[in-house]
């Protein structure tokens, strides 16, 4: 992976350094939430955190993630689809 000057690395390519060098459990949950919906912008990473803390996972929906500023159908797509593999996965594992 390119390492990347202070001045030219984006909030983004940090996390995305930090998950490769150190693996995900280095990872802050904003930092990992910013790799999930490639988006560079801080606040659309914590806007999701803070979402999720207020309604709970389980609640969390694509129109309740586009109501986020910045997060797009597409993303919001993306993240319910892992959530769902994720729940699937786990569900598997442990039942």
């Amino acid at each position: 992976m390119k390492k990347y000057e202070r001045n030219e690395t984006t909030s983004l390519v940090r996390s995305q350094t930090l998950l490769y060098e150190k693996g995900p459990t280095a990872l802050k949950d904003r930092e990992l939430l910013e790799i999930a919906v490639a988006s560079s912008d801080f606040d659309v990473a914590a806007n999701i955190g803070k979402l999720i803390d207020e309604i709970g996972i389980k609640s969390i929906t694509v129109d309740s993630l586009i109501s986020i500023n910045g997060m797009c159908e597409t993303k919001a797509y993306m993240l319910i689809a892992m959530l769902e593999f994720w729940k699937r996965k786990n569900l598997y594992l442990c039942g």
